[in-house]
């Protein structure tokens, strides 16, 4: 055998060997791949397999508040001013010297009806007063005098026994004279009477329970009846003028001879603290809308208003100026339901949490709108609980909770029925 055949001999085996353990090779590899396959399907048809559940419907929470209704009156809701409903600026009515003054005559002082505030020097017009009486007295002497010469000539006329004209009559009577000794007299009666008023027109007086605004005069001074000299304003009543919607004037009661107007409550919670209140009453309606906003305007007055009296001692004072505060009580609306403008939804809807926890979405009817709350008549009834906060999104038969109530989501409602499922 030649080299070369030996060379092939020993080569052909080699080959042989390699593709046999490639085969080898392949084939496991195969089998791992078998093996790996069905060891996953038998996992995969062995493996627990989880239920489908539906998801469940979650309710809302929200916070809700009971309706209730009453015979509420309505209450206007107002602001205003105080303002003095008497005000006068005082002159003297005679000439003379200030020679005593009250000391309570300075602004802030007050006074009774006929307190003397101040008097002017007395003495000219007491020694006027005395010429005047003097003069008085001479003129009743006459008087007197002229009635005797008028019965002495009636005497002599009758003794005479002639025939007189009754012109020559009136004047042999003396009637003439007569007449002229009582014009005298009323005339110089007159001036006692003027010369008594201007001397008590010196004590100058408060013309009625009042409050000094202003005092321009001292001891000293020299004063006409043309001196503006002192300002006062009565204590007895103040007003207040408000201005409301004429919409709403159906609802008030103006003041008549025999009663008084609607109440009208008066607030001022940042000098009198949240708690106080002083009342007045609704006295008139003024006759003119204000030049903003076209509002009608109502006056309404306080009595006592600086809480003078016993009765109301402890209250707070109004001052003249003051800002205020002001409820008018109005007509009352029998089975009434007061609602705060914040729970209304677009205008006159609300939103209702219904017996099976879900929302209703309500139309009101609204009698009357405040600027706070409104009242209704119908769309809600009472003990029925309303929405108080804001939803994201709302709808009708959306689910709803409160912190008091179950957790459990509501049950759906059937759209046709109403009833649950």
């Amino acid at each position: 055998m030649s080299e070369e055949t030996e060379t092939k001999a020993e080569t052909t085996p080699s080959i042989s060997a390699r593709i046999i353990m490639m085969l080898i090779k392949a084939a496991a590899a195969v089998i791992t791949l078998v093996i790996t396959y069905f060891i996953y399907q038998q996992m995969m048809n062995t493996a627990p397999r989880a239920s489908r559940t539906p998801p469940e419907r979650l309710a809302r929470l929200v916070d809700v508040s009971a309706a209730q209704a009453f015979t509420k009156p309505v209450t206007i809701e107002a602001r205003g001013v105080v303002m003095a409903a008497k005000e006068i600026s005082l002159r003297p009515q005679v000439s003379g010297e200030v020679v005593s003054i009250d000391e309570r005559l300075i602004p802030g002082g007050r006074f009774n009806q006929d307190d003397v505030l101040l008097t002017i020097e007395q003495e000219d017009y007491k020694y006027a007063l005395e010429q005047a009486k003097s003069a008085l007295t001479q003129a009743q002497a006459s008087l007197t005098l002229e009635i005797g010469n008028q019965e002495v000539a009636q005497g002599e006329y009758k003794v005479l026994g002639e025939d007189l004209s009754d012109a020559d009559k009136s004047l042999v009577f003396r009637e003439p004279q007569l007449a002229t000794a009582k014009a005298q007299v009323s005339s110089n009666k007159a001036r006692v009477a003027d010369a008594e008023l201007d001397l008590k027109r010196t004590s100058l007086r408060a013309p009625f329970d009042a409050l000094v605004m202003q005092q321009n005069v001292d001891t000293g001074s020299i004063l006409s009846p043309q001196s503006d000299i002192i300002k006062l304003i009565g204590t007895d009543t103040y007003w207040i003028e408000l201005s409301i919607p004429h919409t709403d004037l159906k609802w008030i009661r103006t003041s008549t001879d025999s009663e008084l107007g609607s109440t009208v409550v008066l607030r001022h919670p940042k000098v009198w603290g949240q708690e106080a209140t002083r009342e007045g009453y609704v006295l008139h309606l003024l006759p003119e809308l204000s030049n903003q906003g076209r509002m009608a305007r109502i006056l309404v007055a306080v009595d006592d208003p600086l809480a003078i009296k016993a009765e109301n001692a402890g209250l707070p004072p109004l001052l003249i100026g003051q800002f205020l505060e002001a409820d008018v009580i109005g007509i009352p609306v029998a089975n009434s339901i007061e609602i705060p403008r914040e729970f209304l939804r677009n205008g006159d809807m609300i939103w209702v949490m219904a017996e099976n926890n879900t929302l209703e979405i309500r139309s009101l009817d609204i009698v009357y709108r405040g600027m706070s709350t409104v009242l209704a008549t119908g769309g809600i009834r009472e003990g029925e609980q309303i929405v108080v906060n804001d939803l994201s999104t709302a709808s009708e038969g959306m689910a709803l909770r409160t912190n008091s109530s179950s957790t459990e989501p509501a049950k759906p409602v059937d759209a046709v029925s109403g009833e649950e499922s």
